[in-house]
């Protein structure tokens, strides 16, 4: 249980106020919802870069889930448009 121990020291450094420092023995699990989101919105987008491309879906906070399908088809499409440029 180190890792948590360390987990739970870095959430309680992040948010004193929600995680206690020793947290008791009994606990059965812990459950820790970080949603790492971006300033300016999400980032969604390809770069060409020494003969490839680079695919970026990351950012969305709280709405990962919600996005989620919508995220799925647009690197789809970038996928198909990538292979069709017969650039991989």
């Amino acid at each position: 249980m180190e890792i948590a121990r360390d987990e739970i020291a870095r959430a309680h450094r992040l948010a004193p106020e929600i995680v206690p420092e020793n947290p008791p023995e009994d606990t059965l699990s812990y459950i820790v919802g970080i949603r790492p989101s971006r300033k300016g919105g999400f980032r969604l987008d390809s770069e060409h870069h020494e003969n490839r491309y680079i695919l970026s879906a990351y950012g969305f906070g709280g709405g990962g889930y919600a996005f989620s399908y919508g995220v799925a088809d647009a690197l789809c499409k970038m996928v198909e448009k990538v292979e069709r440029e017969n650039v991989i």
